[in-house]
């Protein structure tokens, strides 16, 4: 591609951190009006290159190019201004404001006098819905929003303020069909307006589908640049993995397809009801078992993970922990059971931001460490979690680094390694795979098999078909409210398993 008809353009963009090499010689061209893909496992550099991007990095060499402009050192401020915007995974938009004010937020129309023109920016708020066909409201809260339509609200609130590049960041993860065709659609008229997308997924068949071009990156090098015409999603992976892999079947095991082990029941679900999301839902997880349930997004299979735990409490029914009824479960008295949750969203829930990976890990062992003076002994804390990061190969620069700094798929394994540290022998995986690449995904599912011959129970909710394919024993559907158990597990095919949750 030529410079001229690069809207944004990086040579040599590099970055290192302590022992790591995060991102060397990264050049990259993004043309006017283009939907460029941007694909490579959790740690190849993906994340390094957005923060280099919009200024939160400073890179240790290389430049940025906007429209002709060298720019040595981003900085937010500037990146803003230059038009270049970023929608993340965890949305940054005001839940509890409306429409209106969340895309006004930074540029909102005065009258006369200096006060809001309420009236205009509704107008112009009104016109913006339109124009991506959201039947919506302007004054509705974003509380009321969906997911997906929030998403869709963010994009929107960076296109009215001068976009001239959009950067999704694995925009998708949360979405249900619907609501990705929805933002499909909106990228397709970013697109033809004169907008450049870059768009960042670890699912390859949506990469395929919209993208023009796809960059893929490897330990922190660009592998190449394709144009994405006879591509095909096999070609991909190998370039992204540098092997071939499995993706469709995650090396499912002969077990799997043969039966279930009849081992001592761990974790009991009888008769549980919650609100409007399910009602009467039986289910029982054996140790040396790996059970599936999989639903839609909104389907409640979260819901069921927060009450095995003991965040909720199920109006009716009952739960019982190696048989032995549950009354009125905490998650103190569900984690003192010997049960781990792994949440779907690890940064909300599940990691301490700006501790290190050590006090993530070691953080539910900290009183088994504690010497006789009540202090905690770091010397056996430090083996412990260096054994952990060993086995579930945890990509780290050192066990002190910050857990952000990581990739997801190494926060979501120091997530694991926190409950098998202090020896869960139930655990819980809400979405595990969740924003995770090819080569990840398949070395959780390699994890999981471990587990299992370890003789752990594992119930793993999931809204991907294939992963509940590829990873489960038994598989429950939840499907308006009822939880039914697919019959037929062995030699179904992941169009079966999708066709049966979808059909009626």
């Amino acid at each position: 591609m030529r410079d001229e008809d690069c809207i944004l353009e990086t040579q040599d963009l590099s970055k290192s951190f302590p022992g790591v090499y995060a991102l060397s010689g990264f050049d990259f061209q993004l043309g006017y009006g283009e939907i460029h893909g941007l694909l490579g496992e959790n740690g190849a550099g993906k994340s390094t290159f957005i923060k280099l991007l919009n200024g939160l990095y400073a890179p240790d060499r290389g430049s940025v190019i906007v429209q002709n402009e060298r720019i040595d050192r981003p900085d937010p401020i500037l990146v803003n201004q230059k038009g270049i915007k970023f929608v993340h995974q965890d949305l940054s938009v005001f839940p509890y404001l409306s429409i209106l004010e969340n895309v006004c937020m930074n540029n909102y129309p005065r009258t006369r006098l200096g006060t809001i023109n309420w009236k205009k920016g509704r107008e112009h708020v009104s016109a913006l819905l339109r124009d991506f066909r959201l039947d919506i409201d302007p004054d509705t809260k974003l509380t009321e929003l969906s997911i997906g339509q929030k998403q869709l609200i963010e994009i929107i609130s960076n296109v009215s303020q001068n976009a001239r590049v959009v950067v999704l960041d694995e925009p998708t993860a949360s979405l249900g069909d619907s609501e990705k065709n929805k933002l499909f659609e909106v990228m397709r008229s970013l697109k033809a307006s004169g907008i450049s997308v870059i768009f960042i997924s670890h699912i390859l068949e949506e990469v395929l589908s919209i993208c023009d071009r796809i960059t893929v990156i490897r330990d922190g090098r660009k592998v190449g640049t394709y144009d994405n015409r006879d591509l095909t999603k096999e070609f991909l992976i190998e370039k992204i993995v540098g092997e071939r892999i499995d993706e469709e079947t995650g090396q499912r095991s002969t077990e799997n397809a043969q039966g279930h082990p009849e081992g001592e029941v761990a974790l009991e679900l009888s008769e549980v009801t919650y609100k409007h999301l399910f009602q009467g839902i039986s289910l029982k997880v054996r140790f040396g078992q790996v059970v599936g349930i999989l639903g839609l997004l909104g389907s409640g299979k979260t819901e069921i993970a927060n009450l095995c735990f003991g965040l909720y409490r199920p109006p009716h029914g009952h739960i019982e922990i190696r048989g032995e009824r549950v009354n009125r479960m905490t998650p103190l008295q569900a984690i003192r059971s010997g049960i781990g949750y792994v949440t779907e969203d690890r940064h909300r829930s599940g990691i301490f931001r700006f501790l290190s990976v050590t006090r993530n890990c070691s953080i539910c062992i900290l009183e088994s460490l504690r010497g006789a003076l009540g202090i905690v002994n770091r010397p056996h804390e430090s083996r412990l979690v260096s054994g952990t990061v060993d086995s579930l190969d945890i990509r780290i620069a050192s066990p002190a680094q910050e857990i952000r700094q990581l990739s997801g798929g190494n926060q979501q394994k120091v997530l694991l390694g926190r409950w098998l540290l202090a020896d869960q022998k139930i655990l819980i995986l809400d979405e595990p795979t969740k924003g995770v690449d090819v080569g990840a995904r398949n070395e959780f599912y390699r994890i999981l098999r471990t587990l299992k011959e370890e003789q752990r129970a594992i119930l793993v909710l999931t809204s991907d078909h294939r992963e509940a394919l590829a990873i489960s024993d038994r598989l429950f559907l939840l499907k308006s409210g009822r939880l039914v158990e697919y019959e037929g597990l062995r030699g179904a095919t992941p169009r079966d398993v999708l066709s049966r949750l979808t059909g009626d």
